[in-house]
């Protein structure tokens, strides 16, 4: 397991999950984490079938049915926050609390406590990657491009060491930083 694809805020907009699905064989992605925001049972059921990858996923505060995604889910849904390990890496994985400014401070927090190595979030709709104190901030910002008018994921290689938010319609790179030590 070498190369992770980090999504969020899908938000029922399956439209985008063709593009997700190629990425997933170009980039030979191993496993697959969402943080939340699915919003439809039916989403979360199309997102499992995107390929033969390990899924990890978070609830999110706009998950309707809780109780069907967890089904749907097979034990490979959480509440969050999730602690992970990604490769050598210690992370922790939120979708995020109330506002953006909440979520930013939580971030900060966990960032400034030095528990982990990498802090991944969502929620904002706002694509955010930066190593700060050590640590790997990522939010992918959103496969469904509400609020921010793009649609956009991550990826972590930990073979190449970097980690990169991408536009999904034109897979550019909007920002790539290197892994922390």
């Amino acid at each position: 397991m070498s190369t992770y694809l980090v999504m969020s805020d899908t938000h029922d907009a399956i439209e985008s999950l063709p593009r997700i699905k190629n990425v997933i064989k170009e980039l030979g992605i191993s496993t697959m984490i969402h943080l939340g925001d699915y919003t439809s049972p039916f989403t979360l059921t199309e997102i499992l079938k995107l390929g033969d990858v390990n899924f990890i996923g978070l609830l999110g505060n706009n998950d309707g049915d809780k109780v069907k995604l967890m089904e749907i889910g097979q034990g490979k849904l959480n509440e969050q926050p999730l602690e992970l390990r990604i490769g050598k890496y210690e992370a922790v994985a939120i979708h995020g609390f109330k506002t953006p400014d909440l979520t930013k401070k939580v971030v900060y927090a966990l960032v400034s406590s030095n528990y982990y190595n990498i802090v991944l979030y969502g929620h904002t709709h706002q694509y955010d990657l930066r190593v700060s104190n050590k640590v790997l901030i990522m939010n992918p910002g959103t496969l469904a491009g509400y609020l921010s008018g793009r649609k956009s994921y991550g990826v972590i290689n930990l073979k190449l060491r970097v980690a990169e938010v991408r536009d999904l319609e034109s897979n550019t790179v909007l920002a790539r930083v290197n892994l922390p030590d």
